[in-house]
């Protein structure tokens, strides 16, 4: 109830407000949960597709051994850290790709897709993550000549991006439980990142600004409009005048709101 209520919300569209001095600076926010995050990550990560893997891993760990269904997702990242450590230790440097799903009944386990190893000792490999996680297993799958990683990647996105047909279950139920952990969907090593040009989604001029909340970009693109400018992009720079502010004041976080 409470992810339906939230994506409800973030459906017709929020933006960012910051301020610093005499500026508002707006940026438009773009959940995991939307087509237009579906065609960034397409655009994003179209190099991908290049990327020729050598190992497919499945990780899963024991639910008898949590208390807490929180705690198996703030787990199972940990645990791929040291396992992580251990292979770079064994093997050596490597770029991995880590996405993290869920079972029918919701309980999270992982792939990973690993670039770099020629050969891994799986037998090693399932002893360092069994012992550890008293319990966890450890799959491999064979990739195939044709394996496309971007697509794989957006199997994953496509789920998310079901969370708004109402009509499909499970897709909502997974979308919900990622909102509620709070945990990425898939992330990608420092490696692949640098070969397909990524930075971190930051605004470098965003430094010193003061963050004021959230309105709908609605709200901001009639104000765009009316002045003649466009809606258009996904960061706006806007330094109002007197009369601007008085105009908008729900916009600009003027009176009880600012």
């Amino acid at each position: 109830m409470s992810f339906d209520q939230w994506l409800a919300e973030y459906n017709v569209g929020k933006i960012a407000v910051l301020f610093k001095d005499d500026e508002y600076l707006f940026i438009k926010l773009c959940t995991r949960f939307s087509q237009e995050y579906k065609k960034r990550v397409w655009l994003n990560l179209r190099d991908l597709a290049a990327v020729e893997f050598q190992h497919h891993l499945i990780l899963e760990i024991n639910p008898n051994c949590f208390l807490n269904y929180r705690r198996e997702f703030d787990f199972i990242n940990k645990a791929w850290a040291k396992l992580r450590s251990w292979l770079f230790k064994n093997y050596g440097h490597f770029e991995f790709l880590r996405i993290m799903e869920t079972h029918k009944s919701l309980r999270p386990h992982l792939h990973v897709l690993i670039a770099g190893i020629p050969h891994i000792d799986y037998k090693r490999l399932y002893k360092e993550w069994n012992l550890k996680l008293k319990g966890g297993f450890v799959y491999r799958k064979t990739i195939e000549n044709n394996f496309n990683a971007l697509f794989y990647v957006l199997k994953y996105v496509n789920k998310m991006v079901c969370a708004n047909d109402e009509k499909n279950r499970f897709d909502r139920l997974f979308s919900a439980v990622m909102f509620a952990s709070n945990k990425r969907l898939f992330t990608l090593s420092r490696g692949l990142r640098a070969f397909m040009g990524l930075k971190k989604d930051t605004v470098k001029a965003s430094k010193g600004y003061t963050y004021l909340g959230c309105r709908r970009f609605i709200d901001l693109s009639v104000f765009l409009l009316d002045k003649g400018l466009s809606d258009s992009g996904r960061v706006f720079r806007i330094k109002p005048s007197t009369q601007d502010l008085y105009d908008n004041t729900e916009l600009f976080f003027i009176g009880d709101d600012g």
